[in-house]
């Protein structure tokens, strides 16, 4: 407080009184060396407060800032006396022989700086890294040939030893190896680039998207990527004004090299970055985009010596010159292949490798389609990889994380606590795994922030129930672990989430963006997702149905794991049943109505509904229904079942009241049955063309829908025309009204079956057809006349 109160004299009393009182104490030494020291300048007044604090107690911080003020005031004999006083008071610390090299080579006394660094590489033999400073030091007293073989150790000890390989290279007169792939003069490139006019209906152009990676024989991989895109007109400068470049910040290093916007007349404007975030200021129509890059690997354990890659040469705008190039050891073998289109490598033989490159040259613009699968699963794709077979990954992925799903005495104590009161000998393995699903959605927060949750191993089990926090695998390795206390049998499943494309992952990789898991019980698999409070327990989300999975063996388990698809059966399925009572109040239409729901939209409406209280459910169920007329309603009540409870279903009531729903046109009284359930997706086929599948399952989420409206028709009222029962089908959807009427009642039941995921092209145009009809049926008119009185 004083001192932001800027009070520096009463400031320097107190620390000069704490320090009295406590010298022994870190941070008032440290407060009375900065007063003494005074920024630095008085450097000989501060070691007195260093030297006094190491009298009574041992800090190498303290050492070692003592020693380098004594290089600073030129007393270098007895800054490195301190340093060589800390191999003897720590001989078994490597770090502090490093140290004494480093100092020897930092004055470019070589020869002594050699002989430290000796003493480092002595104690660890097995270290690239100080084989590398002894590649260094041998450099620098001209001994190349000890340099080169220094430098050879350092490699083979850690392949990733990049400044290494660089270093050798240079030693040995080769060039960079990256010299060896083909290069482009983009400056060149974007000068006699295509305008407007060329591509009239796209708004950028890629001039070019070039990747070159090798990957050495130790297996270490380094990329090269650069990028070159044109803005046509002022709307891709919001696309393209900021961009950031995807890599795994946990085992890649990022090396930014160029970022600049090209202007028309030649000049350059730098762009703004943060590390991997850069921002094209000045943008205009007319200018490009240039960026390129480097990414070093480091990746350890068994996938060091793997790789695998994808890449796309064809995107929703234009692709001038698309290329990937890698080169490999001669003799590494790996598998490869381009979906959606015949693009064949051009091989060759360069400096010890082999070179390998796709190119494809002036790709059209994809064109955008209304629920169309995804990128990845539609334009021309590379994918190639060094991995054996999906058993090697899940066999790797099993070593990361079975130590975390080790039981401890948390874990113990936890499960204890939850089946303290049970007799697990007279329970179900449903019921246990129940048990624990509820613990974990009750009591754990999914979390992924990336400083507190690995990018691939997941956390202990303990540390999850300490913190109560964990992403998707750090859950799941706490319900495995849980479940292995109560004789359960669970495994992780790594997925590839539906959104990423059904047709991915030909080849093995580790590029999943999920983990789930998969329960054994009753000879029957589950699949378990546990990031999200509000799902009952093995309901399978839309965005999980038919995504690529592999199953992680534990120690013992006797399985091949394999690739394979989500579509479990023993699930609730994603639904709704709806029941309501229908009737007229004047020129009003009262509607009361009973909902079921199952699987995920269960789960939604405990999303929206479960933590609020009851009037802000009542606005928002009013908001809901508001949308399907467009006359007032009212919401008249509103009663849940139990929301807090996540079984496979959730009921509730409601009464509300569509004002002026009734119309009069020549005596007949006009009106829609209220359908919940109605569709109104007529925009989403606005084409009779189409290149693409349809994804049923973005516009109808609903597997099953069945609603049964019972409507009592007013007496003196007959139908004016009776309504037939209608059945449309299209490939995979089943729509049907049936109708049963008596002279006071109408009995009208709609069912909406949906058992495809996907419709093909040739059957976009039944799906049309099918979708027309559905809306028409949908929105049919009834009519009520006067009942024609018997004489």
């Amino acid at each position: 407080i004083v001192a932001s109160k800027k009070n520096y004299d009463l400031l320097f009393k107190m620390i000069n009184e704490m320090y009295k009182k406590y010298p022994e104490s870190y941070s008032m030494m440290a407060n009375k060396y900065l007063v003494e020291s005074a920024g630095s300048k008085e450097l000989s007044k501060g070691n007195v407060v260093l030297k006094d604090y190491l009298k009574v107690k041992y800090s190498d911080k303290v050492l070692t800032t003592l020693a380098d003020n004594y290089f600073k005031l030129g007393k270098t004999d007895e800054g490195i006396k301190i340093y060589l006083d800390r191999v003897e008071t720590h001989p078994y610390s490597i770090s502090k022989y490093d140290d004494v090299a480093n100092l020897y080579f930092a004055k470019q006394d070589y020869k002594t700086a050699l002989k430290w660094q000796q003493f480092t590489v002595d104690k660890a033999p097995f270290h690239g890294y100080y084989y590398e400073k002894m590649g260094k030091i041998y450099g620098a007293l001209n001994k190349n040939d000890d340099a080169m073989t220094a430098y050879k150790k350092a490699i083979y000890y850690e392949p990733t030893s990049y400044d290494a390989r660089k270093q050798l290279a240079l030693l040995e007169g080769k060039k960079d190896l990256f010299e060896n792939f083909k290069t482009e003069d983009v400056y060149a490139m974007f000068q006699s680039s295509p305008n407007k006019a060329d591509y009239p209906d796209d708004n950028s152009i890629i001039l070019l998207n070039d990747k070159k990676r090798i990957v050495f024989p130790e297996g270490a991989t380094e990329e090269q990527d650069e990028i070159l895109v044109k803005i046509l007109d002022k709307s891709a400068i919001e696309t393209w004004k900021e961009y950031t470049v995807a890599y795994n910040s946990y085992i890649q290093r990022f090396i930014p090299d160029k970022a600049e916007v090209l202007k028309a007349n030649g000049s350059k404007v730098q762009a703004e970055k943060n590390e991997n975030q850069f921002v094209f200021t000045s943008l205009e129509a007319g200018d490009a985009i240039h960026l390129s890059y480097k990414i070093e690997d480091y990746q350890t354990g068994q996938m060091a010596l793997q790789f695998w890659d994808d890449f796309t040469f064809q995107y929703f705008i234009p692709s001038l010159n698309s290329r990937y190039s890698i080169m490999t050891a001669k003799d590494k073998t790996f598998k490869y292949n381009v979906n959606n289109a015949k693009i064949e490598p051009v091989i060759e033989d360069v400096d010890g490798f082999k070179k390998y490159t796709w190119e494809s040259k002036n790709n059209p613009s994809i064109k955008s389609e209304t629920c169309m699968p995804p990128l990845s699963e539609i334009a021309p794709r590379l994918e190639l990889s060094s991995i054996p077979d999906w058993q090697f990954v899940a066999n790797w992925y099993s070593d990361l994380a079975s130590t975390k799903a080790k039981s401890d005495f948390e874990v113990q104590e936890e499960v204890t606590n939850l089946f303290k009161d049970k007799d697990k000998s007279k329970m179900s393995d449903i019921a246990k795994a129940k048990i624990i699903y509820n613990y974990i959605e009750s009591n754990m927060s999914y979390s992924d922030v990336a400083f507190m949750h690995g990018a691939l191993v997941p956390q202990k089990a303990s540390r999850t129930i300490n913190t109560k926090l964990g992403d998707c695998k750090d859950l799941s390795t706490l319900f495995v672990a849980m479940a292995k206390e109560v004789n359960l049998k669970a495994n992780l499943v790594l997925v590839s989430t539906r959104n990423n494309g059904e047709g991915v992952m030909n080849l093995p990789s580790i590029d999943f963006n999920h983990c789930i898991v998969q329960l054994q019980a009753d000879n029957k698999p589950y699949f378990i997702e546990l990031t999200d409070p509000k799902l009952s327990f093995a309901c399978i989300p839309s965005y999980l149905k038919n995504s690529t999975c592999l199953v992680i063996p534990q120690e013992g388990d006797k399985f091949t794991s394999t690739i394979s698809k989500i579509d479990n059966k023993i699930r609730a399925v994603n639904g709704s049943s709806r029941e309501s009572k229908v009737s007229f109040s004047g020129n009003d239409i009262v509607v009361d109505r009973h909902n079921i729901k199952f699987g995920e939209t269960a789960r939604s409406t405990r999303g929206v509904y479960a933590d609020i209280g009851k009037d802000k459910q009542l606005e928002e169920m009013t908001q809901s229904i508001s949308p399907d007329y467009t006359t007032a309603i009212k919401l008249n009540s509103l009663t849940f079942s139990d929301l807090k409870s996540l079984s496979d279903s959730i009921s509730y009531a409601y009464n509300f009241t569509v004002k002026n729903a009734v119309t009069d046109f020549s005596g007949i009284r006009l009106f829609q049955l209220p359908w919940s359930d109605k569709q109104n997706f007529l925009e989403q086929f606005t084409s009779d063309k189409r290149k693409f599948p349809f994804n049923v399952w973005e516009l109808i989420t609903a597997e099953s829908e069945v609603e049964t409206i019972t409507l009592d028709i007013p007496k003196g009222k007959t139908l004016a025309e009776q309504p037939k029962s209608v059945t449309y089908t299209c490939p995979g959807i089943v729509y049907t009204i049936v109708y049963k009427i008596t002279p006071a009642k109408i009995v009208a039941t709609r069912t909406m079956k949906v058992n495809k995921d996907v419709v093909a092209i040739t059957d976009y145009m039944l799906l049309k057809e099918f979708a027309n009809k559905v809306v028409e049926a949908d929105t049919k008119q009834l009519g009520l006349k006067n009942a024609v009185t018997p004489q």
